[in-house]
C-alpha cells in the first residue's frame, strides 16, 4: 500500500524515510522467522506460534548474584503488584459486600418502622386547652390562699 501510493522521492528521505524503513526491517523480520531460525523444533515452534505453551522462564532466584539485578528487582516487583492486586480484588468484593449489607439492614429497617406505624397507627388528639393563661385576668384569684392573691395598685 505504501508503495503503490506514496511518492518515491518522500520514502527515501527525512523521518518518513527512517519510519519506512523500520517498518520494511520489521516486516522482512517476521516473515523470515522460522524454527530453524529460533533453532526450535517444528513442533514447539507450532505450539508456540498457536499460544498453546509458552517458553518456561528461570526463577529469579536461581540466577548468578550478579547477573541481571534489574530484572531481579522487576521480577519481585511483579509479585508484589500480583499480591497488591489480589488484594485490592478482595478489598473491593469486600466492600459491595458490605454495600449490599447495608442497603438490605437500611431495606429491613425501613420495612419494619413501616409495619410498626401500620399495625399502631399515629392518633393525633386535639391539644387540651390550657388551664390557665398565665397572662389572662384571672378571676379566680379570691379562692387563692393570701400570700399567693396578687396585688392590684391602682394608679
Amino acid at each position: 500500500y505504501i508503495t503503490r501510493f506514496c511518492n518515491p522521492s518522500r520514502l527515501m528521505t527525512g523521518e518518513d524515510g527512517y519510519y519506512f524503513t523500520n517498518l520494511c526491517c520489521a516486516v522482512a523480520f517476521i516473515e523470515k522467522l522460522d524454527a530453524q531460525s529460533l533453532n526450535l523444533s517444528q513442533e514447539d515452534f507450532d505450539r508456540y506460534m498457536s499460544g498453546q505453551t509458552s517458553p518456561k522462564k528461570q526463577e529469579p532466584e536461581n540466577w548468578p548474584a550478579n547477573v541481571c539485578v534489574g530484572m531481579r528487582q522487576m521480577y519481585r516487583n511483579l509479585g508484589l503488584l500480583s499480591q497488591l492486586n489480589e488484594r485490592q480484588e478482595r478489598i473491593v468484593s469486600e466492600a459491595k459486600k458490605l454495600e449490599r449489607d447495608l442497603i438490605d439492614w437500611t431495606d429491613g429497617i425501613t420495612k419494619e418502622v413501616q409495619e410498626i406505624v401500620e399495625k399502631y397507627p399515629l392518633e393525633i388528639k386535639a391539644p387540651n386547652p390550657a388551664l390557665a393563661a398565665i397572662d389572662s385576668e384571672n378571676v379566680e384569684n379570691d379562692k387563692l390562699p393570701p400570700p399567693l392573691q396578687p396585688q392590684v395598685y391602682a394608679g
